[in-house]
């Protein structure tokens, strides 16, 4: 009666959490150097859209194909252009991404934008980590949760990638 594996399955949820420190952790790692020489900027870009978003559109085009195909199957939002359009280039909205998991790409997107800002805007851009972090923090106790696009920017998952920062 009990399913197989479920002791060694029951946290394997936590995956989404560790990848998201390990993302910061990894930028920081790599990347730190490259903060205030924004010259970098064009090569850290070049580096961050090659890695996320060939295979995703390799998944994401035909699956768009399918919804376009069979307008029964899935949710309404995942048949609509503006969607399409949102989750194509991996932007924040107010729908779920066409493929359901690239919501945490949504937020890696995110993620490697603000670490971009800081490389070009150099030294000055660390303050702006633990101010987004108190806000995060404050937003999570006193903020309005439906309220868009706090609810994105200052969503409390974003806190794992400033852990991954401070670990590296």
């Amino acid at each position: 009666g009990r399913p197989p594996f479920q002791d060694l399955m029951r946290h394997f949820d936590i995956g989404v959490d560790f990848f998201f420190v390990l993302s910061g952790f990894i930028i920081m790692w790599i990347h730190s150097s490259d903060v205030g020489k924004s010259g970098r900027f064009s090569s850290y870009a070049a580096r961050r859209w090659t890695r996320i978003y060939p295979p995703y559109w390799c998944v994401l085009l035909p699956l768009f194909l399918l919804y376009l195909a069979f307008p029964a199957a899935g949710i309404p939002s995942q048949h609509a252009p503006v969607n399409f359009v949102f989750s194509l280039l991996l932007l924040p909205n107010t729908s779920p991404p066409i493929l359901g998991v690239a919501w945490t790409l949504v937020f890696e997107v995110f993620f490697y934008t603000i670490f971009g800002l800081i490389i070009l805007i150099g030294k000055q851009g660390w303050l702006a980590l633990p101010l987004w972090a108190a806000a995060i923090v404050w937003f999570s106790f006193f903020g309005n949760q439906a309220s868009w696009p706090q609810n994105f920017v200052f969503a409390s998952i974003n806190i794992e990638f400033l852990v991954g920062i401070m670990v590296a």
